[in-house]
């Protein structure tokens, strides 16, 4: 039994050590736009969904370009029925600028769009707007959905936030 403990000590001794490093991981920006149009006559709601992340060599205020990784996902829902969805992924060029007291992500093709939202005045601070989920992003005219009743015109409208990914600690 002595054995054991001698043989599991450098074992714990080195989770122990690992568990006071420190992992840095590399600054990036969260971001998250989600947009719906429910219909009550067939009581279904077409639901576009973006969800990503926008890694950068550093934080810094606005103007900065990077790329985004981007999940897109649209979705129809039919209350007490089937939910049918397609979701890829995408990479998007983003380009950020501030003025008159708004901030503007600029996302290149296939979103070939602008946001617009509250300004930001130092680097941890967030920012949010609406958005409408344009057709140019995929699966706006996908037959598995249109034949469940997606709706992709007049676009699905809703809201956006974008926040730098902090450290804890």
């Amino acid at each position: 039994m002595h054995r054991y403990y001698l043989n599991v000590w450098p074992v714990l001794l080195s989770s122990a050590l690992a568990c006071t490093e420190t992992h840095h991981l590399p600054p990036s920006y969260f971001f998250t736009a989600t947009a719906q149009r429910y219909d009550s006559t067939t009581a279904r709601t077409s639901r576009c969904v973006l969800v990503g992340h926008v890694a950068v060599d550093s934080f810094a205020l606005p103007p900065w370009s990077a790329i985004a990784s981007l999940q897109i996902r649209r979705e129809v829902v039919v209350v007490a029925g089937p939910r049918v969805a397609r979701d890829t992924a995408l990479e998007v060029r983003i380009s950020t600028r501030q003025d008159a007291g708004q901030l503007f992500l600029n996302f290149g093709p296939p979103f070939g769009d602008s946001l617009k939202g509250s300004a930001v005045r130092d680097l941890e601070q967030s920012s949010n707007g609406t958005w409408s989920c344009p057709s140019s992003l995929p699966f706006a005219e996908d037959s598995s959905l249109k034949a469940n009743g997606y709706q992709a015109v007049p676009e699905p409208a809703g809201d956006w936030f974008f926040a730098p990914s902090l450290p804890i600690g």
